[in-house]
């Protein structure tokens, strides 16, 4: 519309847009071509970690004994182990879909009656 000769309020209008926008995105436009309609650059802290690596160490730890005195890892005890936010912790386990306090894991007994006292504590 702009290379119609259209003006920004005609352009906003018709897209449903603030004029400011379309004024904004007509100068990067003109001056940087159609490499200027990209997302550019956004401001704020870049990220200080990997992600990738990050979530690995998090599953990792998972698969590890939980701190002395929990039965299972949660996002605090996870957060604290490996030095990261519980917000990090909690985006990455909500990302696999893993739900801490849904978690079971199998434990094999040494003791070598396990089997019958099993199957006696089973019975009515």
């Amino acid at each position: 519309m702009s290379s119609d000769g259209s003006a920004d309020s005609e352009i906003s209008n018709a897209l449903s847009l603030s004029p400011v926008i379309v004024g904004l995105w007509r100068k990067r436009l003109i001056s940087c071509g159609l490499d200027g309609l990209k997302d550019m650059p956004r401001s704020g802290k870049p990220p200080t970690c990997d992600k990738e690596a990050t979530r690995n160490n998090i599953l990792n730890a998972l698969e590890r004994l939980p701190p002395k005195g929990q039965a299972i890892w949660d996002g605090k005890a996870l957060a604290s182990k490996l030095g990261i936010s519980d917000d990090k912790v909690w985006r990455v386990l909500k990302e696999k879909g893993i739900h801490l306090q849904r978690r079971r894991t199998w434990h094999v007994s040494t003791d070598p009656q396990f089997t019958e006292k099993a199957a006696d504590r089973a019975l009515p």
